[in-house]
């Protein structure tokens, strides 16, 4: 999900008490649980909110990723 438009529940932390790999933007339960394990105990990753209010206020378009980002246009061309 994107940082800022999707809420997380605490699903998360149940599967993080049971030992499971945590994986996931900086958003909701996930900001607690960095907190309280530490980052090296929880993989983030993505935009931080600040980034996404910055780049919906410029204007997002995909295409200019797709083109500029050689790693992400070979991934996606697969």
């Amino acid at each position: 999900s994107l940082v800022g438009l999707e809420t997380s529940d605490t699903c998360n932390m149940k599967m993080m008490l049971n030992r499971a790999l945590t994986i996931g933007t900086l958003d909701g339960a996930n900001i607690e649980m960095d907190e309280e394990v530490g980052r090296e105990n929880i993989i983030i990753f993505g935009m931080p909110v600040t980034d996404v209010d910055a780049l919906k206020g410029k204007g997002y378009n995909s295409r200019e990723f797709y083109e500029h980002e050689p790693e992400l246009k070979r991934a996606l061309d697969q």
